[in-house]
């Protein structure tokens, strides 16, 4: 079931090439990614503006970016989250800059807006969900035999997150 707005289609190997190229460009080449520096760095530079907002002001979202706008807005306790190296935080604010640089040409994003029935790979929930993964969980830095638990820690996301993702690499047959 989609849970997005229909958007341009995006295959896993051009959401992963995305990735590795912000990976490349920014000189991030360990395995641990520092988003919350990144997207702070990004709106330092003027390059984006970002926004957190207290739990009242979005009481319904743990993100919206708007692209068009350049804008990420984040929940100040999903935030606080990421700041502390937690893996809902970290995961949200990748999810939300998967939105920014995957849907530029498209009206803002969350959630809670309507849907209509598409393909998986035209799903921007789902191609925003699989750029934090990407981003996050850099595959050239896996070992073959990793574990869901393994990559929660090695990566900081959370368990569910790298159940998510092993499982996902491993209908790959990148992980076996």
């Amino acid at each position: 079931m989609n849970k997005g707005r229909k958007v341009k289609p995006r295959y896993i190997k051009d959401i992963r090439d995305l990735s590795h190229l912000i990976r490349q460009e920014f000189d991030l080449p360990k395995a641990w990614f520092p988003i919350v520096e990144l997207v702070e760095k990004l709106a330092a530079n003027e390059a984006i503006e970002f926004m957190i907002l207290a739990e009242n002001e979005m009481p319904h979202d743990y993100g919206l970016t708007f692209p068009r706008k350049n804008l990420i807005q984040i929940r100040e306790d999903v935030y606080e989250d990421a700041v502390s190296k937690g893996g809902f935080g970290r995961f949200t604010m990748a999810h939300e800059l998967g939105h920014l640089f995957l849907h530029r040409n498209e009206p803002a994003f969350a959630r809670n807006q309507s849907v209509t029935k598409h393909q998986t790979i035209e799903d921007s929930e789902w191609q925003a969900n699989k750029f934090a993964q990407e981003l996050l969980v850099d595959v050239r830095h896996l070992d073959p035999y990793s574990t869901p638990e393994l990559m929660a820690k090695k990566f900081g996301i959370t368990g569910q997150a790298a159940q998510v993702t092993f499982n996902a690499l491993k209908r790959e047959g990148i992980l076996r």
